[in-house]
């Protein structure tokens, strides 16, 4: 039946509505719903059958309270809120409820089977796919949408037009910020900080006090381990791995399946080529380039505007200074290398270490030749004394 703002309240003969509750204008309350005392709800209001509103609840103007949707004392549903009713055969299961205190506002959408902890609050314009959980003291900004069976625990904070997608779990205390988005199936741990605009692939796991700077990429199933720092525009392929205590500074590049260890450290403007590992410890430098499938041993340095080849092998204790070449299958064994040390592939390698550029080899006199014992009869030799072999 239609309703105008004119009419009184309409209220079906199996509801419970307290003398002490307020209901505007066009209020429309279906069979078997129970408004505690001190609720108020708004003009044109529709209360769907077996609801439950819990002593001080607020209701704004036209909006739609569902089937079984149950809200707690001192909760706040705003203006043309929609909360969608149970479905099925246990409505129990799949109704909405806002726990004590949470707040709705005004035009948002929680599909069925969505739960706001106490406190939590909802901003504008959001929607709630169904089976959203947000725990106590959540806050949600505006015009965020956020996925089926995506869960955000105590005291998370998701900012403004932020997007998590399906089966996303936010720990405890952590942020995302204006316009971040989390795609299905990621986890967030607990006091990470999630920057303006970052994008987050699918499957990907982030550490407990992780920091990721705005507008940073990171793939699929992308691993960054505890209090690793990622500063801005960084990004990071899919499935590669960052350690615990690791800092990725400003525009890093890591390819696919390429790993750093913990405590490591590339500087701005590195580029990491496909499967590169890097071991613990390991300082690169800005600007440079590890070219694919390179292997970086633990506490290694590298310096600003190095440029490695291809499957190079840097092993433990070597240092590379800046703007260092190395080529396609270089091996560096705990020598330092300057610039322009290495002019192809090459092994270095003796005691004390040294380095040698290979296009110097050539170029070396042939050594001495080993001193002859004197000869038994006496008879010294003309050819051995010019430097010759005698003749045979």
């Amino acid at each position: 039946m239609t309703s105008t703002a004119a009419d009184a309240p309409r209220i079906h003969a199996t509801a419970y509505v307290d003398p002490d509750a307020e209901l505007a204008p066009g209020v429309v309350v279906g069979p078997h719903v129970h408004i505690e005392t001190g609720v108020r709800v708004g003009r044109d209001t529709l209360i769907g059958t077996g609801a439950h509103l819990a002593r001080g609840a607020r209701v704004g103007a036209g909006s739609r309270v569902g089937d079984a949707v149950s809200i707690g004392a001192g909760a706040r549903v705003g203006d043309h809120v929609s909360l969608a009713g149970a479905a099925g055969r246990h409505p129990s299961g799949t109704r909405v409820v806002l726990e004590d205190g949470a707040r709705v506002a005004s035009h948002t959408t929680l599909s069925v089977g969505v739960h706001l902890g106490r406190a939590a609050e909802v901003g504008e314009r959001c929607r709630f796919d169904p089976g959203v959980r947000l725990g106590e003291k959540a806050v949600v900004g505006d015009d965020v949408t956020l996925g089926s069976n995506s869960c955000l625990l105590y005291g998370v904070q998701v900012r403004d037009r932020a997007n998590v997608d399906d089966g996303v779990t936010l720990q405890h205390g952590a942020v995302l910020q204006t316009g971040a988005r989390v795609k299905s199936g990621s986890g967030i741990g607990a006091r990470a900080v999630v920057g303006s605009d970052v994008e987050i692939g699918p499957k990907a796991g982030i550490g407990d006090s992780v920091f990721i700077g705005m507008r940073s990429r990171l793939g699929e199933a992308v691993v960054l381990a505890r209090a690793t720092r990622i500063d801005r525009d960084v990004v990071v392929e899919d499935f590669a791995t960052v350690a615990a205590d690791c800092r990725l500074r400003d525009c890093v590049h890591m390819g696919q399946q390429s790993s750093l260890g913990a405590r490591g450290e590339i500087g701005a403007g590195t580029a990491v080529g496909d499967a590169c590992q890097l071991e613990d410890g390991v300082r690169i430098g800005d600007r440079a380039a590890l070219g694919p499938h390179t292997f970086v041993a633990a506490y290694v340095v590298v310096g600003h505007d190095v440029k490695c080849g291809e499957r190079c092998v840097l092993a433990a204790r070597s240092r590379v200074y800046d703007e260092a070449t190395l080529p396609d299958r270089a091996r560096v064994d705990g020598f330092d290398v300057a610039p322009d040390d290495i002019a192809c592939p090459t092994l270095l390698s003796g005691s004390p270490p040294s380095v040698v550029p290979a296009s110097s080899v050539v170029s070396m006199p042939p050594p001495p030749e080993p001193a002859r014992a004197p000869d038994p009869a006496g008879v010294s030799c003309p050819q051995a004394e010019r430097g010759s072999h005698p003749t045979r």
